[in-house]
């Protein structure tokens, strides 16, 4: 069986250096190290939980309270990421941030 593309892709924001493994070798470790089985359980579990609060905050924050939330938890990160990626981020458009990022100065 060859391999068959995913339907996403991860682009970074910093340098960074990446590692991959096949699923068929990842299985492998874990049957073999019930730790890193048990490791990678908790993180997934964690980032279930990080995307589920990103979801509902789109579904029931409005805009500038999800800027808000955002700043809050990452205060250095409009100094480090494009605008355009933190809108995109948000589910706003970057006139939409603009307009957020104005208001609250004043």
């Amino acid at each position: 069986m060859g391999l068959i593309p995913g339907f996403e892709y991860v682009e970074t924001l910093e340098e960074t250096t990446a590692y991959s493994l096949s699923i068929e070798e990842l299985n492998k470790l874990y049957k073999s190290y019930i730790d890193i089985a048990n490791w990678m359980r908790v993180l997934q579990q964690e980032n279930f939980l990080r995307l589920q609060d990103i979801h509902i905050s789109r579904l029931n924050l409005s805009a500038k309270e999800r800027y808000e939330h955002f700043i809050n938890k990452y205060p250095d990160i409009s100094n480090r990421v494009n605008l355009g990626y933190i809108a995109s981020f948000l589910g706003i458009t970057q006139q939409s941030l603009s307009r957020i990022r104005a208001e609250s100065l004043f």
